[in-house]
């Protein structure tokens, strides 16, 4: 129990040191051509919604990765979908998850963070990690970990996806 806390406590602190000095949002490409998805487990039919979008924006369904954070260790996956968990970090934040580690190190036009949980430490590691140039996500979580935060519920995924058009257009992204 003790060795869990300090586990985590360190994790924690390598976030702090990531968001700290990280600035996201270097020189965007003339047009998004892949996207990465974090959500939590319980969003996956605002995830559906988000790949149909970007379908529709014209980024190739294979250009589209997600994976989710799910509060309990599961093996459950689906075709779309891998999951992770807290305990899928080490000391320090180390990465112990294989499909984790593989989402984190493919390169992304567009991360969208979809989840509102500001306490969900493990996602916004994930988060911070990924490789990406551009993070949008709901604005309930650390400014920090988004370029783009928009100010919306969770469940009105119509919003977030008119005003993420917005941005993305005045960036001359899509």
């Amino acid at each position: 129990m003790i060795l869990k806390s300090l586990k985590e406590k360190t994790a924690k602190k390598k976030l702090d040191k990531i968001l700290s000095q990280t600035a996201h949002g270097g020189q965007l490409v003339s047009k998004i051509k892949t996207v990465g998805i974090i959500s939590e487990a319980s969003r996956e039919a605002e995830v559906a919604r988000l790949r149909a979008y970007f379908e529709k924006l014209g980024i190739h369904p294979n250009q589209i990765y997600v994976i989710s954070y799910h509060p309990e260790p599961t093996e459950r996956t689906n075709a779309f979908t891998h999951h992770f968990n807290g305990v899928d970090f080490g000391w320090k934040g180390k990465i112990l998850n294989d499909a984790l580690s593989e989402f984190l190190q493919r390169p992304y036009d567009l991360m969208i963070n979809y989840y509102s949980n500001d306490e969900l430490w493990a996602a916004k590691l994930a988060s911070a990690l990924s490789n990406n140039q551009i993070a949008a996500g709901l604005a309930t979580i650390d400014p920090r970990v988004n370029d783009i935060g928009i100010d919306c519920k969770p469940e009105d995924l119509d919003t977030f996806t008119t005003e993420l058009e917005k941005y993305l257009r005045a960036l001359n992204c899509i």
